[in-house]
């Protein structure tokens, strides 16, 4: 489970695969969890952690995110 509140993002929970291991993030917007990894909206971009053995957490090239969804295995974003 993660929240998103003024100091930024808090997971907690399963942490078996460091889904819950927040890395340093710069201006979050939006966060997402899936079940084994996790992904946020930044000033940077999109930055996922976790679970990468199908590719989870490599974020392909990717302008103005307005919107993550993370499943189980995979990731969905909306952009321009």
């Amino acid at each position: 489970t993660c929240a998103l509140d003024a100091d930024g993002v808090k997971c907690w929970g399963n942490n078996e695969f460091g889904q819950s291991n927040v890395p340093n993030l710069i201006r979050p917007t939006q966060i997402a969890a899936g079940g084994t990894h996790t992904c946020a909206i930044t000033a940077e971009g999109v930055k996922c952690w976790g679970d990468n053995s199908k590719g989870q957490i490599s974020v392909p090239d990717l302008e103005q995110v307005t919107q993550i969804a993370v499943g189980h295995e995979h990731t969905c974003a909306i952009h321009s």
